[in-house]
């Protein structure tokens, strides 16, 4: 009975650590596209890459107060 659950547990584990490369990915892929479009066009910024995409949704989640934790 523990092995089974136990195995459950590292399959559900394992299914969100998918999802959430999965998110990451989907939205820094979103943020870089748009910031790519819009941004050097309107206000003469540089490119962005897709590692600064990720830390610029990062930085602004911290700054508007979102988070996953609440408390």
């Amino acid at each position: 009975m523990n092995r089974q659950r136990s195995e459950r547990v590292i399959a559900k584990g394992l299914e969100v650590a998918l999802l959430i490369t999965i998110a990451l990915g989907g939205f820094g892929q979103a943020v870089l596209h748009l910031w790519n479009l819009l941004m050097p066009e309107l206000f003469g910024l540089p490119p962005l890459r897709f590692w600064q995409a990720v830390g610029l949704m990062a930085l602004s989640g911290s700054c508007s107060g979102a988070s996953a934790v609440s408390g």
